[in-house]
């Protein structure tokens, strides 16, 4: 993959010269991405600036249908996308309009909040690759049921992403810890409102299930964003988490269950690029699944691909 001949798909609405200023900006900032911060970025297909980031990925073709729209949330402001190209995964940035001009901006500010957003998704793509190489069977779809994939997704690779682009914007953190703060006050009461939909039925069990993971992947995506990032930087998360997270750390269960993440995602960052395959995940699902079991009182329990799911009542948050 060559920078300089990588396709950039700007919007027709741009003028010629700032479109050769955009073009150029993000050009600059890969290569700086490749040379400096050591990314490997031999997956990346092209970046593609949307004036709007929705339409552009529905408009979209990944080679592997619109799987990549099933994560699309308000709050998401750039994204990397999957793709399959003749039978070869690749990847592909999505970089909003928006975004990219603050590139070229003369406000410093939103000048690097627009240089670490792109350093984060190419983050995804250097993460793409090194996991790539170590489990090519399993890297696009993993083998096991799609919520415990979600949260495995969401933990580990945003941990990556995090760690990998955190010296772009150290700043950042703030941000993350008010993410984090509103994380945890979304796992308020559901231990109590999962209860109150459980039933031992499929649909029982589905109602419980959905209610645990709505609050549960919001709040592992928060703290391996949050600890990828001090982790990155080489400060203290202890340092860095909002008030409100006493409510996790005054009950035991999750408390220690939060530990075991971050030792488990730590671990695996220790061993990157040499894991012996999908197992090397294994530990760390666990511990997610003991997370989720103690914070809202729904048990997941794996069995193959597939997974089984009971509650007990739990005291939670």
């Amino acid at each position: 993959m060559d920078i300089e001949t990588l396709p950039i798909n700007l919007p027709d609405s741009l003028s010629k010269d700032l479109a050769d200023e955009v073009g150029t900006a993000i050009r600059e900032q890969l290569s700086e991405l490749i040379s400096v911060a050591g990314f490997d970025l031999s997956l990346l297909e092209g970046v593609s600036v949307p004036t709007d980031l929705r339409q552009g990925l529905l408009a979209f073709n990944s080679g592997l249908g619109d799987e990549h729209n099933s994560g699309m949330r308000d709050t998401v402001n750039a994204k990397m996308v999957t793709t399959m190209r003749n039978g070869q995964l690749g990847a592909h940035v999505f970089f909003p309009l928006s975004s990219a001009t603050d590139l070229c901006s003369g406000d410093s500010g939103s000048r690097q909040t627009a240089q670490y957003v792109l350093a984060h998704e190419n983050a995804h793509c250097h993460d793409l690759l090194k996991r790539l190489e170590v489990m090519p069977a399993d890297v696009r779809k993993y083998p096991i049921a799609n919520p415990l994939s979600i949260c495995l997704q969401v933990s580990w690779n945003e941990y990556a992403a995090c760690r990998l682009s955190a010296f772009k914007m150290p700043t950042m953190v703030e941000t993350m810890k008010e993410g984090l703060r509103q994380a945890v006050q979304g796992l308020r009461g559901v231990s109590k409102v999962a209860a109150q939909s459980f039933a031992p039925t499929q649909e029982g069990r589905q109602a419980a299930l959905s209610i645990a993971l709505d609050s549960s992947v919001a709040f592992l995506q928060a703290f391996s964003y949050a600890l990828g990032h001090c982790r990155g930087l080489g400060i203290s998360l202890n340092e860095s988490l909002p008030e409100n997270f006493v409510l996790l750390q005054a009950n035991p269960n999750c408390s220690t269950a939060l530990q075991n993440i971050a030792n488990e995602l730590d671990a695996l960052w220790a061993a990157y690029g040499e894991w012996p395959g999908f197992e090397a995940l294994n530990p760390l699902l666990e511990k997610i699944c003991r997370f989720i079991f103690v914070s809202t009182g729904v048990g997941i329990k794996r069995h193959a691909d597939q997974m089984s799911v009971g509650f007990v009542p739990t005291v939670g948050i």
